[in-house]
């Protein structure tokens, strides 16, 4: 029993080490003192020191605080895993333009859809085109 007490403290103090690092290396990345960063937290300094020697750890309200100031994911912070499969810029970009282009190409049937009093009446009047048999009344 001892022993899982012992493994269960140095974890927790392994995982505090780490969150420290990751927020120190974000915060150094943005060029930013301890100061700085504490301020645009409203936090003080002294607080923020303890969190980057793995002394405490941040609350989630803190960590959300932190991912927006250094506009970092909080995954990157030490916290939570990272999406399976994050996009590249490139990819979202390209991403944002293929549902930009299907949404120009769906207005006017959307319109019209609209127009003559909604899509069940709309598929009846034009034989059910495009409709699967369990979605007909």
């Amino acid at each position: 029993m001892r022993e899982t007490k012992r493994q269960r403290k140095s974890l927790q103090e392994s995982v505090r080490k780490q969150i420290g690092r990751s927020i120190a290396k974000a915060r150094r990345r943005r060029r930013w003192s301890q100061s700085e960063l504490a301020r645009r937290l409203e936090t003080s300094r002294e607080r923020l020191s303890r969190w980057e020697r793995g002394l405490h750890t941040p609350s989630l309200e803190d960590v959300a605080r932190l991912s927006e100031a250094l506009e970092t994911p909080v995954w990157e912070l030490g916290v939570g895993d990272a999406p399976v499969e994050a996009f590249s810029p490139v990819e979202l970009l390209e991403l944002a333009r293929s549902f930009s282009t299907i949404g120009r190409l769906l207005k006017p049937w959307l319109d019209r859809l609209r127009s003559e009093g909604g899509d069940r009446q709309v598929f009846r009047r034009h034989g059910g085109a495009g409709v699967s048999e369990r979605s007909r009344p």
